[in-house]
């Protein structure tokens, strides 16, 4: 999934109740800088992922010998959710007679079906895969910005300058800017955004350009 195709959510689970506390404030921030519609801080992501744990064996070996079998089997045998949180909560476990650091257990991560998911230090992350079609169309949407913003910088034009843009292609492309125009004007400072009827004025500047299967034709000239 391309990094400007905005998602509908994601879940972000941290390794305390403080820091729960500050992504939930911070929501709305993360939110935009994962592109995202919403982010939800959570303490368990619940049945959207799945752990499985292994002995972290050039941490164990040289302590415990002969004795990580043991500890390989305890692991095993324990309800991996539970160490997971028991490790989020106390940088620590105590199992089967053993202590043991959160490093010594390696966590691995498995999200459900329509999840992505990623572990790290104890931090998990997940992001909703499923794509709407209007979460499609707002994709398109920055797609075509990103489009008009390079053909701008081809044409030489100042970052503050005014223009024009016309458009050509089907009628998806049209539904997305029907929907999207005002979004994609403010981005591109357009104070027009209309089809492309005739020939474009002289000095314009114009693109072809495929986004997601969609043929299309911009063009542009300051206002």
């Amino acid at each position: 999934i391309k990094v400007r195709q905005p998602l509908a959510s994601a879940a972000l689970i941290p390794r305390s109740a403080a820091e729960l506390t500050a992504l939930e404030r911070l929501a709305p921030q993360v939110a935009d800088e994962l592109n995202v519609q919403r982010v939800e801080a959570v303490a368990d992501a619940g049945e959207r992922l799945v752990y499985s744990l292994r002995p972290n064996l050039p941490a164990l070996g040289p302590r415990y010998g002969r004795e990580v079998g043991r500890i390989r089997e305890a692991i095993a045998g324990a309800n991996p959710r539970e160490l997971v949180s028991t490790m989020r909560a106390e940088g620590s476990l105590h199992l089967d007679g053993f202590d043991l650091s959160a490093s010594d257990v390696l966590v691995d991560v498995e999200a459900a079906e329509g999840w992505s998911a990623a572990e790290d230090a104890g931090y998990s992350a997940l992001v909703d895969t499923a794509l709407t079609p209007e979460l499609v169309a707002e994709g398109i949407a920055r797609d075509v910005v990103r489009r008009l913003q390079d053909l701008r910088r081809e044409a030489g034009l100042d970052i503050t300058d005014r223009i024009h843009v016309r458009y050509a292609g089907g009628d998806e492309l049209q539904a997305v800017l029907d929907g999207h125009g005002e979004y994609m004007a403010g981005e591109t400072l357009a104070l027009s955004l209309e089809p492309l009827e005739g020939d474009a004025p002289d000095g314009a500047a114009s693109t072809d350009a495929t986004i997601e299967g969609l043929e299309s034709r911009f063009v542009l000239w300051r206002a």
